[in-house]
């Protein structure tokens, strides 16, 4: 005999938000054996549900985790943001508020509509206070962190209505040159409105490419105090900087047990891979 249990929506508890997530229509055995050695992606969610409800913190964590390796196969991002959601409402309640704030921004990656999870962001951060970079930015990486202050759809959206608009007043200027000189009338240069339109629209035609490139950028979390950023992949190699935990850095490359990641408008180096968190899946 085969069952299929699904669940959808949020409830509150405790004062913190638990999310349950649909994860559609999975046959399951009844053999009690089978679903201990080969249990799903599903059962540990509920399982982890389960143990999160009866505030058994630590199973439900380990339940969660074992859900997320069962890998993209059995989880949509979707799905494993919201997974990524309840981890984090539970390091909360533990007073884990480094992790709490890092698994909360990694379900707002693997799903932006997860609002939930990006209302913990805010709350959480004021716990654990992410750490500042301590040196000078440059002026192009204080313009992205401005484009960051709208998202790319406003950006690609407004960059088309320029277009459409700068295109066709530069059409009709073309038509009112044409018609003038068919009518041996003096010509016109074109106006400064068609001048300041068009350099307008070059402008955020470039915003928005910057924002893109931005967007589709690789981005991971420190998470352990003090981690070594050296120069090369490898022991005993030389240490660059000396990493908090929950600093944000750009991820450029893999390499076996290292990672190579740049700190926001400065240097590069590389780090392990255990010591860090991938923003995406």
């Amino acid at each position: 005999m085969q069952v299929s249990i699904f669940y959808i929506g949020a409830v509150v508890r405790d004062n913190r938000d638990i999310f349950f997530v649909d994860f559609g229509s999975m046959p399951q055995e009844n053999s009690q054996e089978n679903m201990q050695e080969n249990a799903s992606a599903q059962q540990l969610f509920e399982q982890g549900l389960a143990s999160q409800q009866q505030k058994n913190w630590d199973q439900a964590l380990i339940q969660y985790q074992k859900a997320l390796d069962k890998g993209p196969g059995q989880l949509t991002d979707s799905q494993a943001a919201a997974v990524f959601h309840n981890m984090s409402t539970v390091a909360y309640q533990k007073s884990d508020f480094l992790h709490a704030y890092i698994w909360s921004k990694k379900a707002v990656a693997l799903n932006p509509n997860n609002h939930l999870a990006q209302q913990s962001i805010d709350q959480f951060s004021k716990k654990f206070e992410p750490p500042q970079v301590a040196h000078q930015i440059s002026g192009y990486e204080n313009f992205k962190s401005f484009l960051r202050l709208a998202p790319v759809d406003a950006f690609c959206f407004l960059t088309v209505i320029l277009l459409f608009f700068t295109l066709w007043i530069i059409v009709k200027n073309l038509i009112q040159r044409r018609k003038a000189e068919l009518a041996q009338e003096p010509q016109k240069g074109f106006p400064w409105s068609s001048v300041c339109l068009t350099l307008l629209t070059i402008f955020v035609l470039t915003c928005s490419m910057i924002r893109i490139k931005d967007e589709e950028t690789l981005r991971g979390l420190i998470v352990t105090e003090k981690t070594a950023v050296q120069t090369a992949p490898g022991e005993n190699k030389p240490v660059i900087f000396e990493a908090q935990a929950g600093t944000e850095v750009e991820v450029l490359q893999a390499q076996s047990d290292y990672i190579q990641v740049r700190y926001p408008g400065a240097f590069s180096g590389w780090i392990l891979r255990k010591n860090i968190e991938i923003l995406s899946r």
